[in-house]
């Protein structure tokens, strides 16, 4: 009979029960082989069942063992507790692009092609230095975006005060968010201008620019202008009403 195993040492994880339920996933009918605690193994003299066992290890590295690598590279981060939290999660979104998967996945065949059993720590180790890269390069990336967030924030209030210390020059804006994620803005002189999609920073300019005492938003969108409205939100605080329209 053939086998393949996978076990580790090192990680806490369950791994009879995570493995058993990437199995279960698959629909096969397998046979499990009592190899003792930390390892799990199944009969794959069925090529299809070694084929779907590469599957669920290389599930087991990308959604369980991928999130300890990670939180170890965030954790010698200069960063406040709640700031590794978002980094952590931010990086274990990015970790799950289709192309790390692909790549780790033929990594662990060609290893079963010279051996039946897979050690979790080492194989994280030696043979997948161009992954853990990868990984690497998912928490720097979540840092980044963490910075320009905070950035933008920053901004954002500063534009926010100057606005509130600029004297208004018109009464009231209305501004329409259509579904197609364009805009058309109105003041109370009946004057309209319109806005193609992706114009954030041109309206937002010229409601600066303006300084209105009131905005009122219609908003169309379903969602699709979250990132205009919520930039109105932060610098004309305490002068926008939101009208919505609920799509079914």
């Amino acid at each position: 009979m053939q086998t393949c195993a996978v076990c580790t040492h090192e990680y806490d994880i369950d791994i009879n029960a995570l493995m058993r339920r990437y199995l279960d996933k698959s629909g096969i009918d397998y046979i499990a082989i009592d190899t003792g605690e930390g390892q799990f193994a199944i009969d794959t003299s069925n090529p299809e069942h070694k084929e779907v066992f590469c599957e669920a290890v290389c599930s087991l590295i990308a959604n369980d063992i991928a999130k300890f690598e990670l939180a170890e590279l965030v954790k010698s981060l200069p960063a406040t507790l709640d700031e590794k939290k978002q980094i952590l999660s931010d990086a274990i979104r990015y970790s799950k692009h289709s192309t790390i998967r692909s790549r780790l996945y033929r990594d662990i065949k060609k290893h079963f092609e010279d051996s039946d059993l897979l050690i979790l720590e080492g194989f994280v180790r030696f043979r997948m230095a161009e992954t853990m890269r990868t990984w690497e390069r998912c928490v720097d990336h979540a840092v980044e975006e963490m910075l320009l967030i905070a950035e933008q924030k920053e901004l954002l209030e500063l534009i926010g005060s100057f606005a509130r210390l600029s004297p208004a020059s018109v009464e009231q804006i209305s501004i329409i968010l259509q579904e197609d994620g364009s805009c058309s803005l109105t003041n109370d002189m009946d004057t309209h201008v319109d806005y193609p999609k992706e114009s954030v920073d041109s309206v937002i300019d010229l409601l600066i620019s303006l300084s209105p005492k009131q905005i009122i938003v219609y908003d169309l969108s379903n969602g699709k202008s979250v990132e205009l409205l919520h930039t109105i939100y932060r610098i004309f605080e305490g002068r926008v009403k939101v009208y919505r329209t609920v799509f079914r």
